[in-house]
């Protein structure tokens, strides 16, 4: 599991950049629940270093690059890779086929996008798990609509 390091000579890096990277290693760390002990040990093997503030900006990129690779952790609020977002599409197909199933469809739809997601248009959501909520919802709307 060692990673390849690449050592940068005579290169400026940017302060607040750095400490975004820092800032996601460290939420990576907290989301895979690695201990201390784990997380030192792991930058010692690998880096050399007794913490990750020792580390260069491109060591710390490609830190992160293996972490989201190899145990498949994103940021909250990342984009989807591939995989994901193919689910994502389909989702977004099937509600914009139920908006004109609902009388004032487009209306209504505009203001559960809003409330349900958290975003103004439905392209900008890319949560699977909202995307099922407001598919439920707009289901419970049709349903009770024919009831009616």
């Amino acid at each position: 599991m060692e990673l390849l390091q690449k050592k940068t000579e005579n290169r400026v890096e940017d302060p607040e950049k750095r400490k975004r990277l820092l800032y996601l290693l460290h939420m990576a760390k907290e989301d895979l629940h690695w201990s201390e002990r784990f997380y030192r040990n792991f930058l010692d093997l690998n880096f050399r270093v007794p913490t990750a503030a020792a580390l260069s900006e491109e060591d710390l990129m490609g830190l992160l690059n293996f972490i989201m690779k190899e145990w498949d952790w994103r940021p909250k609020g990342y984009k989807l890779d591939k995989r994901k977002s193919s689910q994502v599409e389909v989702l977004k197909k099937r509600i914009i086929q139920f908006i004109p199933q609902i009388k004032d469809g487009e209306a209504r739809f505009n203001g559960l996008v809003k409330k349900l997601c958290g975003v103004d248009r439905l392209e900008w959501c890319y949560d699977a798990n909202k995307l099922k909520g407001l598919l439920a919802a707009l289901g419970n709307i049709k349903r009770k609509e024919e009831s009616l």
